[in-house]
């Protein structure tokens, strides 16, 4: 593990191997034989989902995907996706194999819309912490970002954008420092660094290092979505984050920053740089 010192605040960033996580409840396999079951956890136990894996190994089931959920008072839920291709698995014999593991409760079959295609429909809806959330396939951005970009040209979409991601970031801003303040947390630079920094990178939008004062500072994203679904295009075009980052350092630190952006993957260069600086009050 690698812990890199961010001046003058020290905030930092921990590093290491990223492994890339699928977060969508389908299969797509052509000529495989797949099939999903969804499980509620009644009493979590040490071993369970030993005894679950135990199961579909035994009978030749190779899980492809598991997710495993446990809340308050030990319930919860357990989903996987496997593939049966080569074996001669009964889903009926495991179905009730399931049921008989200690812990858990009503036990679904999910079977495959068409051979080689699984889409997991039982559970719904989706959150992160106590929050609803919606997944947003980087070709979505791309189609809509084009789309503006045909109707109301470059200038104009990246305006739009920004000012979009501002009000998004003043909510996240708000959002941190509640999360922040149900564990003790006070300190602005505390709330970027413990919750704003991990959380980008969590849900998905890319790696971030702040180095920020009092007069402003700089951010540098890696990898970040809003650039990768754009591809090189020749120009700067993080539009939306940068515009989300104003927002969430003008709530957090409670006083209004801007964001320009002066280096960006879109553009060729290596990284997404953008200078954080206060913001000039009209009048």
């Amino acid at each position: 593990m690698r812990i890199q010192g961010l001046l003058p605040w020290g905030l930092r960033v921990v590093g290491g191997r990223n492994r890339p996580i699928n977060l969508g409840r389908y299969a797509v396999s052509p000529g495989r034989r797949l099939a999903a079951y969804s499980m509620d956890i009644t009493e979590n136990r040490v071993g369970i989902l030993r005894d679950v894996a135990q199961a579909v190994a035994q009978r030749g089931g190779d899980i492809l995907y598991l997710h495993l959920q446990v809340g308050e008072g030990g319930k919860g839920t357990i989903f996987f996706i496997i593939d049966v291709t080569e074996s001669t698995l009964d889903f009926g014999e495991l179905t009730e194999a399931l049921n008989e593991i200690e812990g858990v409760g009503n036990v679904d079959l999910i079977l495959p819309v068409k051979e080689g295609l699984l889409i997991d429909t039982s559970n719904f809806p989706a959150y992160v912490g106590d929050s609803r959330v919606a997944i947003m396939r980087d070709v979505l951005l791309r189609s809509a970002k084009k789309e503006l970009v045909k109707r109301i040209g470059h200038e104009a979409t990246d305006a739009l954008l920004y000012n979009i991601g501002f009000e998004m970031g003043l909510g996240a801003g708000e959002d941190h420092k509640k999360i922040a303040r149900s564990v003790g947390i006070e300190d602005p630079k505390d709330v970027l660094e413990l919750v704003t920094v991990p959380l980008f990178k969590t849900l998905g939008y890319g790696e971030a290092e702040l180095r920020l004062s009092e007069e402003g500072g700089e951010i540098r994203l890696y990898r970040n979505i809003e650039c990768e679904a754009a591809g090189i295009v020749g120009r700067t075009s993080c539009s939306l984050l940068r515009g989300m980052w104003a927002g969430v350092l003008t709530s957090v630190l409670g006083k209004e920053v801007e964001v320009e952006e002066v280096r960006c993957t879109a553009a060729g260069d290596g990284y997404c740089e953008l200078k954080v600086v206060p913001r000039v009050q009209a009048g």
